[in-house]
């Protein structure tokens, strides 16, 4: 039993990690993050996220017209000032309907389908630290479905923001409306914003993403494996466990660090 224990434990391994929006991971030869402001050495590598599966682009027939406006995420991310009924009937007053899906009923479907969508709103009010592990997935998705989007100021959007045309950068409910009042004035603008994501989205599609897995897996990890493979046996045998278990105590301060700063309870 012992011996097989000690074949198991994870400095006998190279460990690659991917790291979600969770503290920094330390057990590990390398990591891929899904947002840029996590590379903080060498060993870091930034990954696009996958686009959401089995994505249903915007109907193509809807044109220019924006009378729906959707969330796509936990109805409980959303600030609450963007749940008020005076928000909600300044859209009306626009003509636009507020598309949101109660939390217990959200499903793939939800988060894939934007064929009735004419613009995406994703705004939550977290932790700085929090924010900078999120991915930008809810523009990218975005991007491909053809939809254009009214997005909060995270770091993982404006890392990727090359114009005006991305989306537009939203602070408050008055923000959403007066984005709605400029897009509903200026249909150009808007089919511009379309436009602009069809050619933004083609960096993200599958086959890109798996070649760029491909060539960090055949690259940069492969070459680290080889090298950890030949270390010499003295730091084989004595200098792997007592760095292993240096690692477990670097684990758990970036674990109490990261609740601490985001309101995790563990």
């Amino acid at each position: 039993m012992k011996s097989t224990l000690l074949k198991t434990l994870p400095f006998r391994s190279y460990v690659v990690v991917c790291q979600q929006d969770r503290p920094r991971p330390a057990i590990c030869e390398q990591r891929i993050v899904q947002n840029r402001l996590n590379i903080h050495t060498k060993l870091d590598h930034y990954l696009p996220h996958w686009v959401q599966p089995e994505l249903k682009p915007r109907n193509l027939d809807r044109q220019t017209k924006i009378q729906t406006l959707v969330f796509k995420g936990r109805w409980y991310y959303m600030p609450a000032d963007y749940k008020t009924p005076g928000f909600i009937k300044a859209l009306e007053n626009l003509g636009v309907s507020y598309t949101v899906t109660p939390d217990y009923a959200v499903n793939l479907n939800d988060w894939s389908d934007y064929s009735e969508a004419d613009l995406l709103l994703a705004v939550r009010h977290r932790s700085n630290l929090y924010l900078e592990s999120k991915p930008p997935t809810k523009l990218i998705n975005a991007w491909l479905a053809g939809c254009p989007a009214l997005l909060g100021p995270e770091p993982a959007y404006q890392n990727l923001r090359q114009s005006e045309l991305d989306y537009i950068e939203i602070n408050s409910p008055d923000d959403v409306l007066a984005a709605l009042h400029q897009l509903q004035s200026d249909p150009d603008l808007y089919w511009a914003m379309i436009e602009n994501g069809w050619e933004r989205s083609q960096a993200f599609l599958p086959s890109r993403t798996a070649t760029l897995w491909r060539d960090l897996l055949a690259g940069p990890i492969a070459t680290g494996y080889e090298h950890w493979r030949h270390q010499p046996w003295l730091w084989q045998t004595l200098g792997r466990p007592a760095h292993f278990a240096l690692r477990l105590i670097k684990q758990e301060l970036e674990r109490r660090h990261f609740n601490k700063l985001t309101g995790r309870k563990r």
